[in-house]
């Protein structure tokens, strides 16, 4: 096979789980960041679509 990787040159990973360098750990906090806002915006449009709801039914 021609195109086989050859184990004894592939990096062995020790634990893929946890990568601690400068860049990934700001993609993260920004990513975190970045989900939390969405899911705040989707909980008030929700909260708002209700309230809209109830105020018509009481009218």
């Amino acid at each position: 096979m021609i195109n086989a990787i050859n184990k004894d040159k592939a990096k062995e990973w020790e634990n893929t789980e946890v990568i601690n360098d400068p860049l990934t750990d700001l993609l993260r906090t920004r990513a975190k960041a970045l989900i939390q806002q969405a899911v705040e915006a989707e909980l008030q449009s929700f909260l708002v679509t209700i309230l809209r709801s109830l105020i018509w039914r009481a009218v």
